[in-house]
């Protein structure tokens, strides 16, 4: 009798390949000229700066801040209501990984405790990559630019802590 052929082996979990491929992207970046990455940051903080001055006077992007959290948690509630749970939020934002910044206005610009927050970008860095979790403005300040800036402002981070790649995933019913 002729021996059963051997079965195909079993492909490699995903795993792997993904931790290959953002082995390689830290490897190029590691062999780009320290000029090459310091310019490619200084291109994305001068493409931040444009689009935040861009959104108004009234608007400052700042690093997340305790006193702030419930109302980025609110803003998400608000925004993305049955799409990121709010415990879940609040977990992630204590995450070492995990950088919010916040588009603020306020009534009085000496006043930080009175800041009106009008959107907010959470981002994660992990291995080299940042990636881009949630982006939410207040709907009395959309369509003015502030997303843009938020994100820019994200990225030249990124960039300045690091990171030579990002990814955003964008929902269909967004």
């Amino acid at each position: 009798p002729e021996p059963e052929p051997e079965p195909p082996p079993e492909p490699e979990p995903e795993a792997p390949l993904t931790a290959l491929a953002a082995a390689m992207r830290r490897r190029r970046a590691a062999r780009a000229p320290p000029e090459v990455r310091g310019d490619a940051v200084a291109k994305l903080q001068g493409a931040a700066a444009e689009a935040a001055a861009a959104v108004s006077s009234q608007s400052r992007i700042a690093p997340l801040t305790p006193a702030h959290t419930a109302s980025v948690l609110a803003l998400n509630h608000e925004r993305l209501p049955a799409k990121v749970c709010t415990e879940a939020l609040a977990t992630r934002l204590q995450s070492s990984a995990a950088h919010c910044l916040v588009a603020s206005g306020t009534e009085d610009s000496s006043d930080a405790a009175s800041a009106i927050i009008e959107g907010f970008v959470l981002y994660e860095i992990l291995r080299g990559s940042a990636d881009v979790v949630l982006l939410a403005v207040q709907s009395a300040s959309a369509r003015r630019g502030l997303g843009r800036a938020l994100l820019s402002a994200a990225l030249a981070n990124a960039a300045a802590a690091g990171c030579c790649s990002a990814s955003l995933r964008v929902r269909a019913d967004n």
